[in-house]
């Protein structure tokens, strides 16, 4: 507050340079769910709070694809080629992945930030499922 900060980016974070996995440090937060409880506890709505969503799915629960032909037509709209293979975030995980979304709303977020998207279709989906859940708040 004193550094006239006004805008957060409450994300949990990767693992450090060299961690494949990340773990909490001892006293600290698991998730940006906590961090955006904590921010509104201690500071009521003077922050304005901007979280992380996933239109193509979490990097975490992202799996590689073996068969196309098996993929619910809502996946294959989230179906990533590269030249590494392709993959998707299962149905199930993406409907995980918007609950989780909407605690963190829920929890004092006001806007949500994604990454880039290369597919519009994705995002408009994105959207549209944000809205049925009652995510009303910027993305």
């Amino acid at each position: 507050k004193e550094a006239g900060i006004r805008n957060i980016l409450a994300l949990r974070g990767d693992p450090p340079a060299g961690e494949e996995k990340w773990e909490a440090t001892e006293g600290g937060f698991t998730c940006a769910l906590d961090l955006v409880k904590y921010i509104r506890k201690e500071y009521d709505d003077f922050f304005c709070i901007s979280v992380a969503g996933y239109p193509e799915g979490h990097p975490n629960v992202i799996t590689e694809v073996k068969d196309e032909a098996a993929l619910s037509e809502a996946e294959k709209g989230r179906l990533v080629k590269t030249q590494d293979g392709q993959f998707v975030c299962h149905d199930e995980d993406y409907q995980k992945e918007l609950a989780y979304l909407k605690e963190k709303v829920d929890a004092g977020a006001g806007v949500v930030v994604t990454q880039m998207i290369f597919d519009a279709e994705v995002y408009i989906s994105f959207v549209k499922d944000c809205r049925a859940i009652g995510i009303d708040v910027p993305l």
